[in-house]
């Protein structure tokens, strides 16, 4: 009988834990705030070494007012394990799916995104796994992180703060 069991792994250039990590990174909480970090990634893939980077064109006076998809009306959407980005798929056909979803975001002014797959973490429901998007463009100070399942359907806008320079269609 297949199993595939996921367990995060830290390798140190010296073999010993590092330090700077808390050793139960769950109770750990983001430095000036009360709130739990984000979810450890459990996975991380890389393709030649290199991690997976979809970059998106400029489309120059796009604003929320403009986009050509809904923009979604809670803050946590696709920025929170709790409330990911439910672009549907599964296993087949989920990263396609996640990438088609992606090369729609820009930025708020229509800025062209460059977009990192950091790897996966469990969702909430300790059942779903998560995969994790480091997202930026131009003027952004820190990536935004954005969480996307591909094992659940759900209705897909732009996260506040996004805008979509076409209509978001998934196959």
């Amino acid at each position: 009988m297949p199993q595939h069991i996921l367990a995060p792994l830290t390798f140190t250039t010296t073999g010993a834990p590092d330090q700077g990590m808390p050793s139960d990174p769950a109770s750990a909480t983001a430095p000036g705030t009360n709130a739990a970090p984000p979810p450890t990634i459990m996975t991380n893939s890389t393709i030649g070494g290199r991690a997976e980077t979809l970059t998106t064109q400029e489309a120059p006076g796009l604003s929320a007012r403009s986009s050509l998809c809904a923009i979604a009306p809670t803050s946590t959407y696709g920025f929170a394990s709790a409330a990911p980005i439910k672009t549907g798929g599964g296993v087949m056909g989920g990263s396609a799916r996640e990438r088609q979803y992606l090369g729609v975001l820009r930025g708020p002014a229509g800025q062209g995104l460059t977009i990192t797959r950091r790897g996966a973490t469990m969702g909430p429901d300790g059942s779903t796994v998560l995969d994790v998007y480091a997202v930026a463009y131009e003027g952004l100070a820190a990536p935004l992180l954005l969480y996307l399942d591909e094992y659940h359907d759900g209705v897909l806008q732009a996260p506040q703060g996004l805008v979509c320079a076409a209509a978001i269609v998934v196959r």
